[in-house]
């Protein structure tokens, strides 16, 4: 991972300047046909597009997909190393697709065949991600986790979480681990899989990530929701896509939002993360360390001089912060 870059500030809900910092993205969906379908989608794989751009040069990278099924992104990916692809369904999708499993409007692009591996399996249950030699480079998830949450259940991001966890095991310190999409908007309500997106977030957290890019601010969506727009309650319009427009496209894409799950209204969660792991090196018990043979002496003295209160406060700062002295 390029560690000099930027760090890819794309905020929950997007901004004008979100929309122009994946201008590229969006215009490689667009010239290559997809953009007749709906334009939340074309967002959320412009932002993991982006984001690995950001942090990775070259094509020799280890990559996992989760969940994408027949979406572009595993092919896309194939021209920079070699993509696993787990999902349930290799066969269909929620749009048509012809033979080759690209959008069937679309003229598509080139791709490596020979580096994409796709594999039909339950995440939660297959034995691939179990013991791996090889550590994955770059991993996302393009609004696929989201179909794991439990709702009504009493720990709903449970299995998220085991999925985070599986994945950190299969990543280096190097590797990110980016996720895009659709939650609740947090003035709304849980549908079946959409939950709010701190639920998300936390669940991540949970699994020993920590997060690089900033959360979202949702000041002023209900304004912007209740605002009527030109484009009525379209998927898509694909003519506010070619004008290249920023605000047009912005309108969009919230207008996207409304039709939501079940009655509640939605937006779109990102969240790019990176892996902690513990520096065992550095990280020692102080209880091992003081009774090592080596300070007994030192130990004693240390009683003899200055007494049992001040040991046991010291004891309980170094065994707190795991450092020795």
């Amino acid at each position: 991972m390029n560690k000099k870059k930027e760090i890819n500030n794309l905020d929950t809900l997007p901004t004008l300047n979100n929309i122009k910092q994946i201008e590229k993205e969006l215009n490689f969906f667009i010239d290559i046909g997809y953009g007749e379908l709906n334009f939340d989608s074309l967002y959320k794989w412009s932002l993991i597009i982006n984001t690995f751009h950001k942090y990775f040069s070259g094509n020799s990278y280890n990559i996992l997909d989760i969940g994408g099924g027949c979406g572009p992104l595993d092919m896309y990916f194939t021209n920079y190393g070699n993509v696993l692809s787990i999902d349930l369904n290799h066969e269909t999708t929620w749009y048509p697709i012809n033979e080759l499993s690209f959008y069937r409007n679309s003229i598509g692009f080139k791709y490596k065949k020979q580096n994409l591996q796709r594999i039909t399996a339950n995440i939660l249950e297959t034995k691939l991600l179990k013991g791996r030699d090889t550590k994955f480079d770059f991993v996302y998830d393009s609004c696929s986790m989201i179909h794991f949450h439990n709702y009504g259940d009493i720990q709903p991001t449970k299995n998220i979480e085991i999925i985070s966890k599986i994945v950190k095991n299969n990543l280096s310190k190097d590797s990110l681990f980016v996720t895009a999409s659709h939650c609740t908007y947090p003035s709304s309500f849980p549908s079946r899989d959409f939950t709010f997106h701190e639920n998300i977030d936390h669940a991540i957290l949970n699994s020993g990530f920590s997060r690089l890019n900033k959360k979202g601010d949702f000041k002023g969506i209900k304004k912007i929701f209740r605002k009527k727009t030109d484009f009525g309650y379209k998927r898509n319009s694909i003519n506010v896509l070619k004008s290249n427009n920023s605000e047009n496209q912005l309108r969009l894409l919230r207008e996207n939002w409304r039709s939501g799950r079940g009655g509640s209204e939605w937006t779109t969660f990102f969240g790019v993360y990176k892996p902690e792991f513990e520096d065992t090196k550095i990280k020692i018990d102080f209880l091992e360390y003081i009774n090592n043979s080596s300070i007994v002496k030192f130990k004693k003295i240390w009683m003899r001089y200055f007494g049992k209160r001040v040991y046991r406060i010291l004891h309980y700062i170094f065994k707190a912060s795991s450092l020795p002295f």
